[in-house]
């Protein structure tokens, strides 16, 4: 209420700002016009006062003038004071101040400054005072005193100035009249100066700075309505900005109330009533509702609904007919195109649809439709509505087209969590019928989903992470993964991994195991069968020819060196004593050879008295020494039961890459070597 009250006053001080923008203007140049009037009046009667003193100075010196340079003398035909005779017989009249400033003032124009000397009994009845200037010589006392006075003269405004004068004994000198011996007889100088004159001398400055004044209020004006204007447009602007921003936070605070009735895993109609809920409470909206497609009727169904006018949606009704109109409508379209339908007029854009007369009884002014998904299917529509015309901004759209999406996550989780219970149970209910130990486990994370009592009794888990939950090795059907394990106690399991696909996840397996340890226990004896010599207990010829082709399989095989040798002497010592001396013999050469060489030697019996050895990592220097050690090991006598035996041997090296490539070229070499070796020592005996 506060915030709406301080909105209100803010519109109402916007409105009136400009009304006393102008007011104040106006006052203020009612002011200057004052101001301006009153300094013309002072500047008026400054130049009168000035006029009036400029005529004083004037005739008081025409006066002085004439008292000191003895006057000033016309020829005259009557009776004068002072008249003289020349000597041609001219009769001369000697004018005094008085005289002289009538004539003077008898040729100035009637607007001039008009001044006179007067007095309560003049000597000139022409001097005679009006009655101001009577007043004023009335009023004068001992001290007499200059007196000035704006007053009015046949209707037209003086500025008017009385001047006293003084006597002395030069003016007694040119009177003869004895009344200016008494001294309230003498008179002043009366100055009159005209206003209108000096009003009309400054009409064109009054009418000029009028003029700029009135131009200056006009631009003033001018700029305070456009900067008024502007303003009110600013504050326009701000305020719609602003409840931009508040609808986007409350927006935002509808998101997360939407993610957190979302993660409370609500059921599906709890979860629809809590989002329209939400919508109205902070989105500002004035009613929200969750419509359902039913698939046989094809009628959308509203399933939740929140806000002041509801009784809209009992009044409407919609389908998914296209062929119908009420199919047509925002919300089919929104669900049957898969897009928000946004209707920022509701009253013209669907003036004449089914939805009018109900919009226009319940205050429906714009509204918006926004898709619902599942399991990548529209399912239905959320729908939002306003009593405000162009209410949904660009930004208020994506945040309800994100309130719309969080919603379909939800359903879409919520479907998918029933199926995968669904299936979790038949899945359950699958295992517990093995048996043998089995469980479901997801690879991924390694954790194990269900196990049957046979595997928790090995201690399996449900839930936990489990070091069985290995990823099972590729086997190229990507159908079942078979994998041998041996366990602590020494026995072996067959483990094996078989994909559930159940539709929702593909990151379950089948997991089961199956005791194997009497078929290794099998397989180990039918291996040294095949890969080991029964007399010597060494590696036989198929064990060395399957190293050799490993050691010759990478694309840069390491250098090694191959050692054959073969007994001299064996026939004969066979044929003296009997195959079981020669048996024995072969037995104790093993033994011998076996102390010889080294761990990662490779050390065969190639057949009868014939031996083979693979040196790894050696060059034949290394080959060379280790065989004269072995020449001199058998070289020692055999005690073979009661007798003693010696022999010899021939022997043959060849070496990685230098005596062949392939190990057909290799054992080629080195037996030709031990041959050659052989028919060396023949020849020497």
């Amino acid at each position: 209420m506060k915030s709406l009250a301080d909105k209100t006053d803010q519109l109402l001080f916007s409105r009136r700002l400009p009304w006393l923008s102008q007011g104040l203007w106006c006052i203020l140049l009612l002011v200057a016009l004052a101001i301006h009037q009153q300094q013309s009046n002072k500047e008026i009667l400054a130049l009168a006062r000035q006029s009036a003193e400029l005529s004083l100075a004037y005739t008081d010196s025409l006066r002085r003038w004439n008292l000191h340079s003895g006057g000033i003398y016309l020829p005259t035909a009557g009776p004068g004071l002072h008249q003289v005779e020349t000597s041609n017989g001219l009769r001369l009249q000697h004018m005094v101040p008085a005289q002289m400033l009538s004539h003077i003032q008898s040729n100035f124009p009637v607007s001039s400054v008009y001044s006179h000397i007067t007095s309560l009994n003049p000597i000139n009845p022409e001097n005679a005072p009006d009655h101001w200037e009577q007043t004023q010589l009335q009023q004068q006392g001992d001290d007499r005193q200059t007196i000035t006075e704006l007053t009015e003269i046949n209707n037209q405004p003086y500025y008017r100035m009385l001047h006293p004068l003084t006597a002395d004994q030069q003016c007694l000198n040119c009177h003869d009249d004895n009344r200016l011996e008494n001294e309230t007889s003498w008179g002043a100088l009366s100055i009159n100066v005209p206003i209108r004159p000096l009003e009309m001398m400054l009409r064109t400055k009054n009418i000029a700075t009028t003029a700029s004044l009135l131009s200056l209020w006009l631009l003033g004006s001018i700029g305070i309505a456009t900067t008024t204007r502007s303003l009110r447009k600013r504050v326009r602007s701000r305020d719609k900005a602003r409840l931009r921003l508040q609808r986007s936070n409350n927006l935002y605070s509808a998101l997360s109330a939407t993610n957190q009735a979302i993660a409370q895993q609500l059921p599906q109609t709890e979860l629809f009533q809590h989002v329209c809920d939400i919508a109205v409470r902070y989105g500002g909206f004035k009613l929200a509702s969750v419509g359902i497609v039913n698939k046989e009727s094809l009628v959308i169904e509203p399933v939740a609904r929140s806000g002041s006018m509801c009784d809209y949606i009992d009044e409407i009704h919609i389908t998914m007919d296209p062929d119908s109109a009420e199919g047509n409508g925002p919300t089919s379209i929104a669900i049957r195109e898969n897009r928000p339908i946004i209707v920022d007029n509701f009253l013209q854009q669907l003036a004449g649809t089914p939805w009018y007369e109900a919009a226009l009884r319940n205050g429906i002014r714009a509204s918006a439709a926004y898709p619902i998904h599942a399991n990548n299917e529209v399912i239905g529509a959320l729908k939002v509505y306003t009593d405000e015309t162009d209410f949904f901004s660009a930004e208020l759209s994506l945040l309800v087209q994100q309130m719309a999406n969080d919603l379909s996550f939800a359903v879409d989780h919520l479907q998918q969590q029933q199926q995968l219970e669904t299936s979790q149970a038949l899945n359950q209910t699958l295992i517990d019928a093995l048996p043998y130990p089995a469980m479901l486990a997801r690879y991924s994370t390694q954790r194990v989903v269900a196990a049957n009592r046979k595997a928790q009794e090995m201690g399996i888990v449900v839930g936990e992470i489990s070091n069985c939950c290995q990823p099972p090795a590729e086997n190229g059907n990507g159908d079942l993964h078979v994998k041998e394990r041996q366990r602590d106690d020494g026995r072996w399991d067959m483990v094996c991994w078989c994909p559930v696909d159940d539709g929702q996840d593909d990151d379950i397996y089948l997991n089961f195991a199956v005791d194997i340890t009497e078929r290794k226990k099998q397989e180990s004896q039918i291996n040294d069968m095949a890969h080991r010599d029964a007399l010597t207990d060494l590696a036989n010829r198929r064990y060395f020819n399957n190293q050799l082709e490993q050691a010759l399989q990478p694309d840069q095989p390491q250098p090694f060196t191959l050692i054959m040798l073969d007994l001299n002497r064996f026939k004969q010592i066979n044929d003296t004593h009997g195959h079981l001396i020669g048996d024995q013999l072969l037995i104790q050469v093993a033994r011998r050879l076996r102390g010889a060489v080294r761990e990662c030697d490779t050390l065969c019996r190639w057949g009868g008295d014939e031996f083979i050895i693979m040196l790894p990592d050696s060059t034949l220097t290394q080959a060379n020494a280790l065989s004269g050690r072995i020449h001199d090991i058998l070289c020692q006598p055999f005690k073979l039961d009661q007798i003693t035996v010696t022999t010899s041997c021939s022997i043959g090296l060849a070496s990685y890459p230098e005596n062949g490539t392939s190990a057909e070229t290799l054992v080629a070499a080195v037996d030709l070597a031990m041959y050659k070796h052989k028919d060396d020592l023949a020849d020497s005996q």
